[in-house]
């Protein structure tokens, strides 16, 4: 199923000279808007990633605290509330399981001028990344900013988080950097922007 705002479907394939578990297997994936009843898997997913992520960057306390059903009504509420200025996005593999997700809307401070628009969460199931998929949820996901009216984005990520690599790769520049704390531990983030969101839609 494509994106069900005029947009073409976005399609990922597994990348042929990265071999992973799933790639014996003819796997198409289907991005499409989440709805309300996506929410509890979103929360599971959104979970386990912070886990596998964040295991030795993020506190203990932090990751064991972490409560999927309590995610799941905010899930839920998210996706309700996106139909107008923000976007939730779910990526399924053939079985309709979900296997990532991409959300975002407007940048929320107002402190960056020229990045309108923001990518507020993008996570993967652990056993697809490598195959193109997180490629093509933010570009999904800057599709839906353009059709907002935004014409440039910004992510943060925590500084440790692998994906920054990631970010760099597509584009992304560093623009600014940030402190801040959990369960009394300092952690920093930084924020990657691109000016101009096109350079996004085309790869």
């Amino acid at each position: 199923m494509g994106i069900r705002t005029g947009s073409p479907p976005w399609r990922s394939m597994g990348s042929a000279d990265v071999k992973h578990p799933v790639d014996e297997r003819d796997h198409l994936i289907s991005i499409r808007p989440a709805i309300a009843s996506d929410a509890p898997a979103i929360a599971r997913l959104h979970v386990d990633s912070w886990r596998s992520t964040y295991c030795g960057i993020v506190p203990d306390a932090v990751l064991d605290s972490l409560d999927a059903d309590e995610r799941a009504e905010t899930w839920r509420n998210q996706i309700l509330d996106s139909t107008r200025n923000g976007f939730v996005l779910v990526a399924e593999d053939p079985d309709r399981a979900i296997v990532g997700f991409v959300s975002g809307g407007p940048e929320r401070t107002g402190d960056y001028p020229g990045y309108t628009g923001e990518v507020y969460a993008i996570y993967l199931d652990d056993v697809w990344q490598g195959c193109g998929i997180g490629r093509d949820l933010i570009r999904a996901g800057a599709h839906c900013l353009n059709e907002r009216g935004h014409q440039s984005m910004l992510i943060w990520a925590l500084t440790q988080n692998p994906a920054c690599g990631f970010y760099r790769r597509l584009g992304g520049a560093t623009i600014a950097r940030q402190e801040i704390q959990m369960a009394r531990t300092s952690l920093e983030e930084t924020a990657f922007g691109w000016k101009n969101i096109a350079v996004l839609l085309d790869q």
